[in-house]
């Protein structure tokens, strides 16, 4: 770590602290979306400065079309609020709408643990107990049965839901076990951004709903929890892409940190090939913004199969295929499109955070739990894709449509 690596990380916990006093003053509270993204995207910038892998080295262009993109974000988030400190009113101390939360938590976990389950007994049908335990990898590759899938998927909804019930209803000893097993089952479902999206829009859907609650250290928690789960996964489920990289003095003696290490801070190096254009172009026009379009076409046999999101692209230390949230859509469409998604995001997700802030029925809490885990990652292709459309289709549906409008329960119904 040089005195340049170093100057660059001291200015990067500057960017952070200013987003933070910057979301405290506009939206009373230290962990908004302006937060968020900024400490997200600046904090594996300064991670990137430690050089604990042999990374390439990033360009003036990177820092700058990194720094434009959060800076678009901001501003997108603070003219969602009017430029003014965020005014919750009365609306802040009214008791919440908890029509169908119950319900709504309910059906999901048990169609999540009923999909994993089924997908568990017909694995072991055909493999066998002993053959299951002996090769975990399977996980990944067979357990994603055709359907069955969809309520693996759906799981994901469990923990945020739990803990938007834990906030405002009464819990049962019942929710706790639905919960382990709902998270049983994203674990055996051999993708590891399933349980992250849970974990993540579980902490998103509890800071909007006791903001005077949540701290640092439920923050810390969070991301430790998925640290470890990360390290856990890769050496015994993810086990064809384990290697051994060449690190720094220091981080050659904690070689399991590696691989999290990269996948935090290699999208900057990936963004760096991008800009130099040693990437190929897209196979399509708005082959990432449009990933769930093109996905329901391939589907339904209109188009082609949907080929693999991202190329893969030499970084240093190992070959990567993601490019950060301003660089996926720079490759997809180009420079000036991917500045606007910047700033649209920050106006879009402000305005979900506001509300979940600001209406008191719990549904706009979920919404902006799932929606906000892009925010929180900070990619596109990753977050924003097929599956967050199915994830928010649903809960729109059920807790929007079929509970909300009386279908499954009354609407004088507040359990």
């Amino acid at each position: 770590m040089s005195i340049a690596d170093f100057a660059w990380v001291l200015l990067i916990a500057l960017i952070c602290l200013l987003s933070v006093q910057t979301s405290r003053y506009f939206f009373g509270h230290w962990f908004s979306p302006l937060s968020i993204y900024i400490c997200g995207n600046a904090g594996s910038l300064g991670l990137y400065h430690l050089r604990w892998l042999d990374l390439i080295p990033l360009s003036l262009a990177t820092y700058c079309l990194a720094l434009a993109s959060m800076t678009l974000f901001a501003l997108g988030a603070l003219l969602a609020v009017g430029w003014r400190p965020m005014q919750l009113g009365e609306a802040a101390s009214r008791p919440v709408d908890r029509r169908g939360l119950a319900t709504f938590f309910y059906i999901t976990a048990v169609l999540a643990n009923a999909g994993w389950l089924l997908a568990a007994a017909i694995l072991t049908l055909r493999f066998g107990i002993a053959g299951v335990l002996a090769n975990l990898w399977l996980l990944q590759n067979e357990f994603q049965l055709q359907f069955i899938g969809y309520l693996n998927l759906t799981g994901i909804l469990v923990a945020p839901a739990y803990v938007i019930k834990r906030a405002f209803a009464s819990r049962r000893p019942l929710d706790h076990v639905l919960l382990g097993l709902a998270l049983i089952g994203l674990i055996l479902a051999g993708i590891k951004s399933y349980v992250t999206i849970s974990v993540i829009a579980a902490g998103l859907a509890w800071s909007v709903s006791q903001p005077r609650r949540f701290r640092g250290r439920h923050l810390a928690f969070v991301l430790c929890g998925l640290l470890a789960f990360f390290v856990i996964y890769t050496r015994h489920i993810d086990v064809f892409v384990h290697k051994e990289y060449a690190g720094s003095e220091v981080s050659s003696k904690v070689p399991w940190l590696h691989r999290p290490y990269l996948y935090t801070v290699g999208s900057w190096p990936a963004l760096e090939t991008l800009l130099r254009g040693d990437v190929a172009p897209p196979p399509r026009f708005g082959h990432v913004i449009l990933e769930p379009l093109w996905k329901i076409l391939a589907g339904l046999q209109i188009v082609p199969a949907y080929p693999r999101p991202l190329p893969f692209t030499n970084i240093g230390a190992d070959m990567f295929n993601v490019y950060s949230f301003v660089g996926e859509i720079y490759w997809d469409v180009g420079l000036w499109p991917a500045l606007l998604l910047s700033w649209l995001l920050g106006f879009a997700v402000t305005r979900l955070y506001y509300r979940a802030r600001s209406c008191h029925y719990w549904g706009h809490r979920l919404i902006y739990a799932v929606f906000g885990y892009g925010v929180f990652l900070s990619l596109f292709q990753c977050a924003y894709s097929f599956n967050m459309l199915y994830l928010l289709t649903y809960t729109y549906l059920l807790g929007f449509v079929a509970v909300r409008g009386g279908v499954l329960v009354k609407r004088a119904d507040h359990a």
